[in-house]
């Protein structure tokens, strides 16, 4: 989300120094914000390019697949839609100037995704209409988070390295909870239990090193007030160990 307002940011830096008529304008501010492309997200993928064609602006992604499973976005297009439009819902700064541009000039908005491997491809339209009253929308911190938690559903399970496998990500009370299956034939739940304050203080050391699409959901769980928890089970004996970081924690790495 934070590359998302990084470019917002390169094509509104255009406005001020264009005149004419607003399809001009975002014409000229996409050419020059292509220039910039491609554009990292870190571990998830790059922006590779920004076009203005036939009254669509368009955003150009390859995704790592390692990270998001396309396939199953696919299988999800309502879903995926619905997060697309929480990204533009009631927008602020950089991107609400972007969204503005995009309605001066009665521009559609389109994304597309697509797969590092696969070369299969999800993309998302909204239309200058829907921009209009998006951005006219109020949505809370616990809607977006849910609308997120919902899309990493849709793509799990997810394996995360040799031995961990996320399963499922749920809100039970106060908790965002990350639900995982570890292999006992390569690591001990035991030993995973012994040794949590570490592997806390390490997960607690790593978020400022994040870069900032993986910390964003980080942020959305503080934001809405909840503590996340990673709770671990075994796959033989069912043995679970949690490490739990709350919200005030989160604070105190991401503020």
């Amino acid at each position: 989300m934070k590359k998302m307002y990084s470019v917002a940011a390169i094509l509104c830096c255009m406005l001020f120094i264009l005149s004419g008529c607003a399809e001009n304008k975002l014409k000229l501010a996409v050419k020059s914000a292509n220039k910039q492309c491609p554009i990292s997200l870190g571990v998830v993928g790059s922006m590779e390019s920004i076009t203005y064609e036939d009254d669509v602006v368009v955003f150009n992604y390859l995704i790592n697949e390692q990270y998001v499973n396309i396939a199953a976005l696919k299988e999800h297009p309502e879903q995926v839609k619905r997060s697309a439009q929480m990204l533009f819902s009631n927008p602020e700064g950089d991107m609400k100037e972007l969204v503005d541009l995009l309605i001066e000039a009665n521009a559609d908005f389109k994304m597309v995704w697509r797969g590092d491997k696969s070369g299969e491809e999800v993309s998302v339209v909204l239309t200058a209409e829907e921009l209009k009253d998006l951005s006219d929308e109020e949505v809370g911190d616990a809607e977006k988070l849910q609308s997120v938690i919902d899309a990493t559903n849709m793509q799990l399970p997810l394996k995360i390295d040799y031995a961990t496998t996320l399963k499922k990500v749920e809100i039970q009370g106060e908790n965002v909870v990350y639900i995982y299956e570890v292999a006992e034939d390569v690591v001990s739940l035991d030993g995973m239990e012994s040794s949590k304050d570490e592997m806390k203080k390490n997960t607690l050391n790593s978020i400022q090193y994040l870069d900032n699409t993986q910390k964003a959901i980080y942020k959305m769980v503080m934001d809405a007030g909840k503590n996340m928890v990673h709770h671990y089970c075994g796959s033989n004996s069912g043995k679970t160990t949690e490490i739990v970081i709350t919200n005030g924690e989160l604070k105190e790495v991401l503020d």
